[in-house]
């Protein structure tokens, strides 16, 4: 037997999910069967009551250190022919122009914009809603940003690129930096209606959708 006709040659399929707690990597083949299976934690930091934040330095060696435990348990990731990546959304890595993390990433469960959205709400609450298809929380981007830019100024200064917790390992991995529509709508300043970047949205949260 040779080729795809061989099991001990068939291409294989890697996910990769990046849930809050930590990261999980399923290897199958291509008829579903589960070739092998692995997690591993990272910490998630509370500083303040209702505060929730990751050091995005902690996910690709939780992956790699995965995929190694697999490797040793004799999962023939050489077989590997394409990874997928899924994870908790919304969870905004604000990177400098080097693509470097500018602070520690708050994650989606974080409470400390609660003023912020209370305000959103108030001044153009029912524009958000028609714009993006959603109501402020503190889950989303935009009201995290405003919170920012009025207790780190600075981080938002040295902002450059915004990706989530998928696409920036992502970009470890290949250097492309992108996003899907999903983690856009997470924003509160993506343009449903015209499927583009608000920037009357994004200058809310003292920001360009350069970024």
């Amino acid at each position: 037997m040779t080729g795809s006709n061989n099991p001990s040659r068939r291409p294989l399929l890697a996910g990769v999910d990046f849930g809050t707690g930590g990261r999980k990597i399923t290897v199958v083949d291509l008829d579903g069967h589960v070739v092998g299976e692995g997690s591993a934690e990272y910490a998630t930091r509370f500083p303040r009551p209702g505060w929730a934040e990751q050091n995005p330095a902690d996910w690709y060696p939780a992956m790699c250190a995965v995929f190694a435990g697999l490797a040793e348990r004799g999962v023939p990731l050489r077989r590997v022919a394409a990874v997928a990546f899924d994870g908790s959304t919304h969870n905004a890595v604000l990177l400098d122009g080097a693509m470097r993390p500018v602070r520690d990433t708050i994650m989606w469960t974080d409470q400390r914009s609660t003023a912020e959205c209370a305000q959103l709400q108030t001044a153009c609450g029912e524009k958000i809603f028609k714009t993006a298809f959603q109501t402020p929380a503190p889950t989303w981007t935009l009201p995290q940003m405003m919170w920012l830019a009025r207790h780190e100024p600075d981080v938002l200064k040295r902002t450059e690129h915004l990706l989530f917790v998928k696409d920036y390992v992502r970009y470890q991995l290949t250097g492309v930096a992108a996003t899907d529509t999903i983690e856009a709508q997470g924003t509160l300043f993506y343009d449903f209606n015209n499927m583009k970047w608000s920037e009357a949205l994004a200058a809310l949260g003292g920001i360009s959708p350069s970024v």
